[in-house]
């Protein structure tokens, strides 16, 4: 039963996995090379709004990762096919990955914008998967 639970998925699974090792080398050298630039002309409030927006950008994809380990730990049999599905294993940081950008966007750096976009789009594809997966199990 497990076998059927994880074999739609694991091609999602394994793509989004995939993808989000490339969207976090993204994020990596943007916040390595080029945030500081964008930062060096914003008024103080943008720059501590990106500071933030950074950090929740990081936040989405260390959840987005470790849920998606799990997930390919439980289908390479590492670990059983229900440890995915308890509960202090669903995806995490909901509160604060879920929210929209709020207030003036305009402050924020367009490549950061996109960065931006891109994590939250991705958070919640897997949300919506650890959604399904938990009502199906």
């Amino acid at each position: 039963m497990a076998e059927a639970t994880i074999v739609g998925p694991k091609r999602f699974i394994d793509r989004t996995f995939e993808e989000a090792l490339e969207l976090l080398e993204e994020i990596r050298s943007y916040i390595l090379y080029e945030e500081r630039t964008d930062r060096q002309g914003l008024p103080p409030a943008a720059r501590v709004r990106q500071s933030l927006e950074a950090t929740r950008m990081t936040a989405r994809l260390t959840n987005v990762m470790a849920w998606l380990l799990l997930q390919k730990a439980a289908v390479a049999g590492e670990i059983d096919p229900d440890e995915p599905m308890k509960a202090e294993n669903r995806l995490g940081g909901r509160e604060a990955c879920m929210d929209p950008l709020e207030g003036p966007i305009e402050d924020l750096p367009a490549r950061m914008l996109e960065l931006l976009d891109k994590s939250q789009r991705m958070y919640v594809r897997v949300a919506r998967l650890d959604d399904m997966m938990a009502k199906s199990a």
